[in-house]
């Protein structure tokens, strides 16, 4: 977990920040999507990398500058070969952008922050999250819970799509059933697509699902 890496924050205005005034923005496999950007676009940063398995891609809501095409793992592999051992001239404190997106999802949702560290303190390190488009999922989870390894956190930013979470789960319980699986979800986002809740039992999945009750739809 490089304190660099911005992860599915695109919503968070701090994020948007640190992206336009970096000196070389790293764009793997994201599109970054359009429901990404509703608080606000990124102004071009000096320099825009982009890598995708599809070339159709490489400009989506984002110009790149450099267009790296083919499998992520493989690109970078290569990409960290290629780059050695540079480094800056000048020390940074890498710190910075962490920081920054910490103390804002803190100040606008502080109980979904503490919710979110709490969980992420008593979860096995192999656990499948899946979240939705609730506040819960991008104002904690993509925050507050590090995913160190891929696939770990299953999240539907770019489309905003809600009732994902709880099928999103199903699925990755039957894709892996020697992984503990938990969906966590608003109330609103849950309701969506509550009647999942039936499958899980029908096919005995063990699927731990915690709900934010905010009072969106009761």
């Amino acid at each position: 977990f490089h304190p660099l890496s911005l992860g599915a924050n695109l919503r968070m205005r701090t994020v948007r920040d640190v992206c336009c005034r970096a000196d070389v923005l790293l764009i793997v496999g994201s599109k970054v999507g359009e429901a990404e950007l509703w608080g606000g676009v990124i102004d071009a940063p000096a320099v825009c990398v982009r890598i995708d398995i599809d070339a159709t891609q490489m400009n989506t809501n984002m110009s790149a500058d450099i267009q790296l095409v083919g499998d992520s793992r493989s690109v970078v592999t290569e990409l960290v070969k290629a780059l050695g051992e540079y480094r800056s001239p000048e020390p940074r404190d890498l710190s910075e952008p962490k920081q920054l997106l910490d103390a804002e999802a803190r100040a606008i949702a502080p109980d979904l922050a503490e919710i979110n560290e709490i969980i992420a303190r008593i979860i096995p390190t192999n656990t499948v999250i899946s979240g939705d488009s609730s506040q819960v999922s991008y104002l904690g989870t993509a925050t507050f819970i590090p995913q160190e390894k891929p696939h770990s956190f299953l999240y539907m930013p770019t489309y905003a799509t809600l009732g994902y979470g709880l099928p999103a789960a199903i699925g990755a319980k039957i894709a892996a059933p020697e992984l503990p699986v938990i969906c966590i979800v608003g109330d609103g986002a849950l309701m969506f697509s509550v009647q999942e809740l039936i499958t899980a039992v029908e096919q005995d999945l063990d699927i731990t699902v915690v709900c934010l009750d905010n009072g969106g739809y009761r």
